[in-house]
């Protein structure tokens, strides 16, 4: 073996550190639209599959109405009753709680990662109300604060800012060691070592916090509409189901549902564009 090849050792391509594909796979189109054709073929399989049952098994629409009706009795409720209003209501409460959630949830995270006295003070008090049933605390809620929008925001955040710290603090204390050590040669430190590792390390889990916390604050929502409102899609339910409107009731699940996926999709793209190294 020659000693050139003993001085320069084995080739490594850039990608091998960037993480990105080399050669011919970089050509390869990118994949995020097959996976979302696979996405949508299985939600129109699992619709088609719901219509069946509906139509050819159960036959009784009192206890299970297909996606077809449930989209006509969709469009009767925009039309002819407040639906819209009720979207409005629980949409105002939504967004509220998930700006609070977010508001307490990440710098409480920040502030847990870093001060390890603090951490190990709040540390019980964040696993026992995490643990503990909304359903539980929701009417107690409700009864300090009002049926009004007030406690509705105190139910959502309740469920909603647990994922956000949780998620944030673990992402600070997930920071590279070796990258610590070498912005400290580099003479950062301070604020400087915070935004430009802490925070670069934590912005992922920060919107996967975030992700997590829509479908809690969703389910917040309807929890602390069903203890006492008089409006909003959880009230919706309620009246729905007591009307024996299937139709209707799934078409307000529905639209929960459809709001819960949009918007987890929506935190996905902006985290795939402040985070690309995580793109999945």
């Amino acid at each position: 073996m020659s000693e050139s090849v003993l001085e320069r050792g084995p080739s490594v391509e850039p990608s091998a550190f960037t993480g990105r594909p080399s050669g011919r796979w970089s050509r390869l189109p990118v994949r995020f639209p097959r996976r979302r054709a696979i996405s949508v073929l299985s939600v129109l399989v699992g619709a088609l599959g719901w219509e069946i049952v509906s139509d050819f098994v159960v036959h009784d629409p009192l206890f299970l109405t297909g996606p077809s009706a449930v989209f006509r009795r969709f469009l009767e409720m925009v039309a002819h009753e407040s639906l819209l209003y009720q979207m409005q209501v629980s949409g105002i409460e939504f967004g509220i709680g998930m700006l609070v959630s977010i508001g307490i949830g990440v710098p409480l995270g920040l502030a847990l990662a870093l001060l390890p006295n603090l951490r190990a003070a709040l540390r019980p008090w964040i696993s026992g109300l995490y643990s503990t049933p909304t359903v539980a605390l929701a009417p107690l809620f409700i009864l300090w604060f009002g049926l009004g929008l007030q406690g509705k925001v105190v139910v959502v955040v309740l469920v909603a800012v647990f994922p956000i710290v949780i998620n944030t603090e673990v992402g600070v204390m997930q920071a590279d060691h070796d990258q610590i050590e070498m912005a400290r040669v580099l003479g950062w430190s301070g604020h400087q070592l915070f935004l430009r590792v802490h925070l670069r390390s934590a912005l992922p889990f920060v919107l996967t916090g975030i992700r997590l916390a829509i479908g809690k604050a969703i389910i917040g929502v309807v929890v602390a509409e069903l203890f006492g409102a008089r409006a909003g899609l959880g009230y919706q339910i309620t009246i729905s189901s007591q009307a024996y409107d299937t139709a209707g009731l799934f078409a307000a699940v529905g639209i929960l549902a459809v709001a819960g996926v949009g918007l987890s999709a929506m935190v996905q793209l902006l985290e795939n564009a402040l985070a690309p190294w995580r793109r999945r």
